[in-house]
């Protein structure tokens, strides 16, 4: 995939839909993140497009994507993007991307210390608060101190922002999540 342009970079900043996107695109022109790692994904369009701006800034290192979601088994149908689909389109573009079925809670604990350095976390509406309980262990092996992390946040009026996340935050609810030790 080529990296995008200066124009195509001032366009999904500043003029793309949905407009709640817009911070992730200038998040990875300021962070220039090398390794994403998204759970729940959102349309693979958003997906191609974010990754098209962090090779921009990158430089010459390539960009990974690690990739969680429900694919075929989404609730709504209407944005249901296969699993194999999702595989043709990242690989049709270059991208090294590594998609896991299934929800956090099922998936990060089998991956989780293969994904560490992860520079920009991004966490859907789609994984709830209560999905994403006994995976928050898991999530800082996954950070470093330079990591970002975005959470949308859906409001009341049907519209969606992305929040960014602290990491004492993330270590605060990793430690609530703590499993108890074994006798």
């Amino acid at each position: 995939m080529a990296a995008a342009s200066r124009l195509q970079y001032a366009y999904l900043s500043r003029l793309s839909q949905p407009s709640t996107d817009r911070v992730l695109y200038r998040t990875a022109a300021r962070v220039a993140p090398k390794q994403i790692v998204e759970f729940g994904m959102g349309s693979l369009e958003r997906t191609l497009r974010l990754i098209s701006v962090c090779q921009r800034f990158a430089g010459k290192s390539p960009v990974t994507y690690a990739g969680f979601d429900w694919f075929e088994e989404r609730a709504d149908r209407a944005e249901a993007v296969s699993l194999i689909e999702a595989h043709r389109q990242l690989k049709a573009a270059g991208i090294q991307a590594r998609l896991t079925p299934g929800g956090p809670i099922a998936a990060l604990p089998m991956v989780a210390n293969s994904l560490m350095g992860a520079d920009l976390v991004l966490l859907s509406d789609e994984v709830s608060d209560e999905m994403l309980s006994p995976a928050w262990f898991y999530l800082p092996r996954l950070l470093h101190a330079g990591s970002t992390v975005f959470r949308l946040h859906a409001d009341g009026a049907g519209s969606a922002k992305w929040q960014p996340m602290e990491l004492s935050q993330i270590a605060q609810r990793a430690e609530a999540a703590k499993p108890a030790a074994a006798a």
